[in-house]
């Protein structure tokens, strides 16, 4: 019942204690979702201090000798949750309409990977999948090339063989 009256109190709610034991990790949307009073609460507090900030901020510049101007001072704040990848993929893939967002190429390069290592992992995907394709057998009618070994013979010499 404290913590309860606790959680009330705060305007935290259980945010904090939910999903947080047992070395699990919460997505990124997860943690959003349980973060929706916290993060009101501070939006009503950033948007109280904000004036405030910027001003502190204009008076140290001006007591250093940086001018700075008011007007185009611009603050972000950050909520501090952790970006969630898939999220931020479906939302793209959806604004696509389920078209590639970026080329293999770009997508090993911001996982960090160098050029060389770039290029030999698209070449060892590219061995991979002609591994895993079923080999394609062609059929022979051997009718139809006796006919056109036929229809050669007659258009080389101008005679008919038989």
């Amino acid at each position: 019942m404290l913590l309860n009256q606790l959680y009330t109190l705060t305007e935290m709610g259980q945010a904090f204690m939910e999903g947080g034991g047992g070395g699990s990790a919460s997505s990124g949307t997860a943690l959003k979702l349980r973060m929706v009073s916290p993060r009101i609460k501070a939006s009503r507090i950033k948007t109280i201090n904000a004036a405030t900030v910027k001003q502190t901020i204009m008076l140290l510049a001006q007591v250093n000798g940086i001018a700075l101007n008011y007007d185009t001072l611009t603050i972000t704040w950050n909520d501090g949750l952790p970006n969630d990848e898939v999220e931020e993929t479906n939302r793209l893939v959806t604004a696509t309409g389920g078209k590639p967002i970026m080329s293999q190429y770009s997508a090993l390069k911001a996982l960090g990977l160098s050029d060389a290592e770039v290029e030999a992992e698209l070449e060892q995907m590219a061995e991979e999948r002609a591994s895993s394709m079923p080999v394609q057998l062609g059929f022979i009618n051997q009718r139809e090339e006796e006919q056109i070994d036929d229809d050669n013979d007659n258009d080389n010499d101008g005679t008919q063989s038989d």
